[in-house]
């Protein structure tokens, strides 16, 4: 029997103030869609996206004040 926790659907995880950290989904584990990591000021801290798991098409990087900071693609 496998006990290892395999992450499937929507996943969120907060600061300890209860103000979300990142969000995205799995699919069977693997992170597949958009990803979005938060400031603890709100704001958004980055953009990702993700296809069976690896690195996909335009990631864009924000500062604290919601200015575009850097892209990468993939």
């Amino acid at each position: 029997i496998d006990n290892e926790m395999v992450w499937d659907g929507d996943y969120v995880e907060y600061y300890e103030n209860g103000i979300i950290y990142i969000e995205g989904s799995y699919d069977n584990g693997i992170k597949d869609g958009v990803w979005k990591e938060y400031y603890p000021n709100r704001s958004v801290k980055s953009i990702k996206y993700y296809k069976d798991g690896n690195p996909f098409g335009k990631w864009t990087f924000y500062n604290e004040n919601g200015d575009v900071v850097k892209f990468e693609n993939y």
